[in-house]
């Protein structure tokens, strides 16, 4: 069984693939661009802040994934929060903080990761303050994601 998994991540295979039970010869299921699952899946966003957190120093390229996943972190408030807005005029928005502790447990802003899932064609992706009105980065969606 981990032989198939490990097999169907390998290929761009869905998970429906081992959901339904088909195997690996019955070439049914294609790879996640020719499916009806190609607009969907998650986006991760990468970054990291100035300790203070006033400043974005780096945003990452968003990768896209075939894998699906709720919004992680996954909390209701934080400082920042990264805006996803769809081809369909939807916004999905996770909150996060981007803190970062030491051993001793003395904590500052730095990296962080968002994960977003998706539906459909992402029009864009922005990292702004909690509340939406601080914009700290925009990217375009659909055609940047890797």
């Amino acid at each position: 069984m981990l032989l198939l998994l490990v097999l169907i991540f390998s290929y761009g295979r869905t998970h429906a693939l081992a959901a339904s039970g088909k195997s690996l010869q019955n070439d049914t299921v294609g790879t996640l661009s020719d499916t009806s699952m190609a607009n969907s899946g998650v986006i991760v966003i990468q970054g990291i802040f100035d300790p203070a957190g006033e400043k974005l120093l780096e945003l990452k390229p968003v990768h896209r994934y075939s894998y699906h996943s709720g919004p992680i972190p996954d909390q209701r408030k934080g400082r920042f929060a990264v805006r996803v807005a769809f081809a369909s005029g939807r916004i999905t928005t996770v909150p996060f903080d981007a803190l970062v502790a030491d051993d001793a447990g003395r904590m500052a802003h730095g990296f962080f990761e968002v994960t977003v899932p998706v539906s459909g064609e992402v029009t864009s992706i922005c990292v702004t303050d909690e509340s939406g009105s601080k914009t700290f980065a925009c990217v375009p969606g659909a055609k940047d994601l890797r």
